[in-house]
């Protein structure tokens, strides 16, 4: 997470040293569970955030 509390994709895969899909996997499984909460933007430029 950033200081703004996000993160996108490719700063969780870079960190995680992950592919885009198990990022992709990763991300959204939290966003289930409630942990963190996607943006209201799609594609270039989604974002989570807690």
């Amino acid at each position: 997470m950033t200081a703004n509390n996000r993160i996108t994709n490719s700063h969780y895969q870079l960190n995680y040293d992950v592919s885009r899909n198990t990022a992709s996997r990763d991300l959204l499984d939290m966003g289930d569970k409630g942990i963190i909460k996607s943006s209201k933007i799609k594609d270039a430029g989604s974002y989570y955030e807690l």
